[in-house]
C-alpha cells in the first residue's frame, strides 16, 4: 500500500506577500493515529503476549528510558537509537551560553529504515499555503508539514 502525499503550493520569502515565491512541495497525508490499544492488541496477534501485559510494557517504556536518560545514556530501542540533545545559540561571551531547548534525537535502525526505502509514495491534489518567514506557522488553512524533522514536537 502506498502512502499518500499531497501537492502544496507556498509562498517564501520575506516582508509583503508580493516580495514572496511561490514553490510546490508534498506533505504526507496520514490516515489516523494508531492507539496505545490498537499496538497492544497488535503485539498479541503476533507474538501471543496478553495484551494487558503489551500495554503495560508500553506504558513503562518512556520512564524506562527516562531512567536511562538521566544518567546521560542513549538508548537503543530495537528500532532505533534515542539520545537527548540540547540546542543553544553561538555566544561570544562563553559565561553566556544557555540551553534553549532540551529534545530527544531519534536515529533509525536500518530493519525500520528499510521499510521506510521500500514505501512508495503517490502524490496528489494541489492546495495553497502561505508559509510566513519567522513564525513558522501558514497563514493559510493548512501548515506544511516535511517529510523530516521533528517539528518541535519531541520535548
Amino acid at each position: 500500500m502506498a502512502l499518500k502525499a499531497v501537492k502544496t503550493k507556498v509562498q517564501v520569502g520575506f516582508g509583503k506577500k508580493e516580495d514572496k515565491t511561490e514553490k510546490t512541495m508534498a506533505r504526507l497525508q496520514l490516515a489516523q493515529l494508531v492507539s496505545l490499544d490498537e499496538l497492544a492488541e497488535n503485539i498479541n496477534d503476533k507474538t501471543s503476549i496478553p495484551v494487558p501485559t503489551a500495554k503495560m510494557v508500553l506504558e513503562y517504556l518512556p520512564e524506562a528510558i527516562a531512567q536511562f536518560v538521566r544518567l546521560g545514556h542513549g538508548v537503543d530501542v530495537g528500532f532505533g537509537i534515542l539520545k537527548p540533545s540540547i540546542s543553544t545559540g553561538a555566544y561570544d561571551d562563553p559565561d553566556k551560553v544557555e540551553v534553549k531547548k532540551k529534545r530527544f534525537t531519534f536515529r533509525i535502525k536500518s530493519k525500520l529504515r528499510d521499510i521506510l526505502d521500500r514505501l512508495s509514495v503517490n502524490i496528489v491534489g494541489d492546495e495553497t499555503v502561505d508559509v510566513d518567514d519567522d513564525s513558522g506557522s501558514g497563514s493559510g488553512d493548512e501548515t506544511p508539514q516535511g517529510g523530516g524533522g521533528d517539528n518541535g514536537d519531541n520535548e
